[in-house]
């Protein structure tokens, strides 16, 4: 069940879903990374998307340590980096570079 609004969701991924499309919700790791570098184990994944997904997924204790150790960015900041990253994918998927 969403805590927001109460709605009933059949999966937690469902949960996770609404939660992002109705209320906004965006994983805390958007607020560590701004470029496309891991600020904590410092490799390079050339773009912020690839360096997003390794802190929450592949190596979740970067995320861990930059929570504990860094200062999250403004929440606008992390939206503006966030459109700015789809802005990138559209162009990228419309020149047929894209794989996939």
């Amino acid at each position: 069940m969403c805590p927001e609004c109460g709605e009933q969701c059949l999966s937690a991924d469902r949960l996770k879903s609404h939660r992002t499309r109705k209320h906004g919700l965006r994983n805390r790791a958007r607020l560590y990374i701004s470029g496309s570098t891991c600020p904590l184990c410092l490799k390079e994944f050339h773009t912020r998307p690839r360096a997003l997904y390794h802190v929450m997924y592949s190596k979740k204790v970067c995320f861990t340590l930059a929570a504990q150790n860094r200062e999250p960015m403004p929440a606008a900041e992390a939206r503006e980096l966030d459109a700015a990253d789809a802005a990138a994918a559209r162009a990228t998927r419309k020149s047929g570079l894209a794989c996939g």
